[in-house]
Formats: C-alpha cells, sequence, structure tokens
C-alpha cells in the first residue's frame, strides 16, 4: 500500500525553487500557471487508462487508486496531496496514462509557503528540507541551449492549402461546420535538447501562459499554453476557451488588429460555436453555468485570440471521478476538434493521416479531493533526444481562405520554435 505525507515548510531562498523548476521542467514533471507552480520527480505510481479518457469506467477507476494511498499531514491547499499528473493523447479513445511523482513539491509565489509530499510504499519518508534542497541541487547552472537544424514541415504549405480546400468542400455539404486541421514541423539538433531551455524560453516570452513539462516513454512533451481546458476546485468548474485569431506582427498596429479581430463576422461565429457547445456538453453535469455576453482579447506575443470564461456549479458529489468526468465530457472542444465532434474528428483522421499524440490533448494533474487544473497540450514540442515535433492547428470554416489558415500555422509554430532561440 502506498503511503504519502504532505509537509509545509517556510519559503526558501528564490534559487532553491529555481533549481526546483530547472530540475522538473529538464526531468520531471511542470506544470506552472504562475498563480501555482508544481513540480514532481520520479514516479511512485502509473494509472493506466488502456481504453482512454473516454472509457465510462475510467472515472471510478481513478478515484479508487487515488482514496487508495493513506495522506499523513496537515491539510494544504489542492495540487499539494495525492496528485496524478498527464499529457494526454487528443484522441480521447487512444490509451493513456497519468504518474503520481515520488517526490511533490508545490508552491504559490504569492504566498510564504512551499509544500513538499512524498509517496512511498514502505513508508520511509525523507527530512523535507534536505530533500527540497536534493531537488534543487539536480539542476545545472544554466540550461544548454540547440540550435534546431533543418526544418521539415509535414504537410508542406501547397499540401495544407489543398488539405483546408478538401475541409471546405466538406463544410459546405453540410455534415460538418468547423474543422481545426493541423500541421507539424519536424528538426532535429546536432545534440539531445534540454527541456529546461526552452521552457526556460517559453516563461520569460510568454507570461500569461500555463508552462508544462511531461515526460513519455522516450519522449518529453513541454510547452507553454494560452489555453484552460478545464478546472475544478470544490464543486465549481471553470473553462476558458480560445477560437479566433489575428496575427500580431507587422502592419498594421496591434491595435488595429485586435479590433478587426473583434468585429470579424468569421472569428465571433467560430468562437461562439466553440463556447455554445462546450456549454451544452457541461449542462448535464452542472446545476449553473454562466457565460459573459461577449468575448474577451486574449493576446500573447505574437498573435491574439478571442477567449470566453465559462464558469459552472457541479451537479452531485466533487470528487475526482466527478473532475474526471468534466474533462471527458468536454474534451476535444471544438478549438482543436470541431463541430460536430464527431463528424469532424473523422474528417481529420482521414486528412492528417496519422495520431497528433499529445498534441491538443489534455495537460496538467487532478488530485484526491478532485480538485483538477487541465491546459490544452497546444504550443507544445515533442522531444525525443536530438530530435523534435511542433504542431499547430486552424480552425476551418465554410468561408475560410486556404492561404491565411496557412499563415495563421505558421505564424503559431514560429512562435514555438522560437523557444529556441537564445
Amino acid at each position: 500500500m502506498l503511503r504519502a505525507r504532505r509537509e509545509k515548510l517556510a519559503l526558501p531562498d528564490p534559487s532553491v525553487l529555481e533549481g526546483v523548476w530547472m530540475a522538473a521542467a529538464r526531468a520531471g514533471i511542470l506544470h506552472d500557471s504562475r498563480e501555482v507552480v508544481l513540480a514532481g520527480l520520479g514516479s511512485a505510481l502509473v494509472i493506466d487508462l488502456p481504453d482512454g479518457l473516454a472509457a465510462a469506467a475510467a472515472p471510478a477507476a481513478l478515484a479508487g487508486v487515488l482514496a487508495g494511498v493513506a495522506l499523513d499531514g496537515p491539510d494544504g491547499p489542492g495540487g499539494t496531496g495525492v496528485v496524478a499528473f498527464g499529457a494526454l493523447p487528443f484522441d480521447p479513445l487512444e490509451p493513456g496514462r497519468l504518474v503520481l511523482p515520488e517526490v511533490l513539491i508545490g508552491w504559490r509565489p504569492a504566498e510564504q509557503a512551499v509544500w513538499v509530499t512524498q509517496v512511498r510504499a514502505d513508508g520511509a519518508f525523507a527530512d523535507a528540507a534536505a530533500l527540497l534542497a536534493g531537488v534543487s541541487a539536480q539542476a545545472a547552472a544554466s540550461p544548454q541551449r540547440s540550435d534546431p537544424g533543418p526544418l521539415s514541415y509535414q504537410p508542406s504549405g501547397d499540401g495544407y492549402t489543398s488539405e483546408v480546400g478538401a475541409c471546405i468542400e466538406q463544410i459546405r455539404l453540410g455534415d460538418v461546420d468547423k474543422v481545426v486541421l493541423a500541421r507539424k514541423v519536424h528538426g532535429e539538433a546536432a545534440e539531445s535538447i534540454d527541456t529546461s531551455a526552452l521552457l526556460a524560453t517559453l516563461r520569460a516570452r510568454e507570461p500569461s501562459c500555463t508552462l508544462y513539462a511531461h515526460q513519455l516513454g522516450r519522449a518529453r512533451y513541454v510547452g507553454a499554453s494560452p489555453e484552460l481546458l478545464v478546472a475544478t476546485s470544490g464543486g465549481a468548474v471553470h473553462a476558458h476557451p480560445l477560437a479566433g485569431t489575428v496575427a500580431l506582427v507587422g502592419a498594421p498596429s496591434d491595435a488595429e488588429r485586435i479590433a478587426w479581430l473583434e468585429g470579424s463576422d468569421k472569428n465571433r461565429w467560430e468562437h461562439d460555436v466553440m463556447v455554445d457547445d462546450i456549454v451544452t456538453r457541461l449542462s448535464p453535469l452542472c446545476d449553473t453555468i454562466a457565460v459573459p455576453d461577449a468575448p474577451s482579447i486574449v493576446a500573447l506575443s505574437t498573435i491574439a485570440h478571442l477567449g470566453t470564461w465559462i464558469d459552472g456549479k457541479l451537479r452531485g458529489p466533487a470528487g475526482p471521478d466527478a473532475a474526471l468526468r468534466v474533462l471527458a465530457a468536454i474534451h476535444p472542444t471544438p478549438a482543436v476538434g470541431g463541430v460536430p465532434r464527431d463528424a469532424a474528428l473523422r474528417i481529420l483522421a482521414a486528412l492528417e493521416g496519422e495520431s497528433r499524440g499529445p498534441y491538443a490533448g489534455p495537460v496538467g494533474w487532478i488530485d484526491a479531493d478532485g480538485t483538477s487544473e487541465w491546459t490544452l497540450g497546444i504550443r507544445g514540442i515533442l522531444v525525443e533526444g536530438a530530435a523534435f515535433s511542433v504542431w499547430a492547428g486552424a480552425g476551418i470554416v465554410s468561408d475560410s481562405d486556404p492561404g491565411e489558415e496557412l499563415a495563421e500555422t505558421q505564424v503559431k509554430l514560429e512562435s514555438v520554435l522560437r523557444a529556441f532561440d537564445s
């Protein structure tokens, strides 16, 4: 039987927490939303989801595993006790896995404390302060940066515009309203890539995004996501989907581009369809749902989106099983799949021709109390040794222009590839 101990320590010197951050970014699990930073090292338990996130048995199975880990120590905030992390596949029917780290270190920059949780089968817990210092010491003095080398786009620009044209034809037949079609870029550096260097650059360039790092077999998936897929806490549900995009590069000014986005009928329709779909999927699970009348602007370093906060109150008990049901109900959202969902996914499978893996899948964590936070695994880099892949997608609707959709994917890809910049 696994046992866990949670301890609260005084906030250490910032250099110690930076070392923990680097160690998790390089070889562990990292979730950094700026409000809360969670760093996990090692693997105490792997929870397999052999039939995927959408399996009917998955919520109860997860809840049972988390409840089976005895937790000692003081009460703490969500994300500091028995916590399972995952970078799940885009395809909700594809097998996935969640991991309980052996050591979990969490802190909120606004508070003067750090939480250290250990998970052990033998109950032999180390001194928490010494463990914190030891994890920090694992990090090298500075991250090692890599040149990405030549890049290969799959499909090419012409190939992507052709696929967009095929999507538009399908949409105009009336079976589907929107399809989010992705492409990727592949590269190989001269030597193994230090993922902590990539994340350090993304942290500096995208301060409003949630940073993430996960081990997936021999590969690591790291990135900076602007989009909260869903979060649960104390029975509350929050989602912040994004759809509708404009690049913030070149002329005219950013203010003019944002004004264009706010007034674009195409982008507003695309956004409203997404919000309506998520509300429809959440409604059977919630007693109340609140949605503002109009979206707001979410501006990143090179791109801006329309975003809407969706807030609900869960119906029934608020445990990890309920939290996972909420996640399964809304993923994949129209922001990364399409509308209607099943028809859009069939078109994606035919045109993209291969699994997306973790790209656009749920990335985040869930604890034994039912607190959870999942971002969309977009703006990410899948790294295996010196090789890497980056994906980006665009929402295709009936009046899409193939050239404009290609340009949107290029801006998104380049915004992620800047992680290799020194």
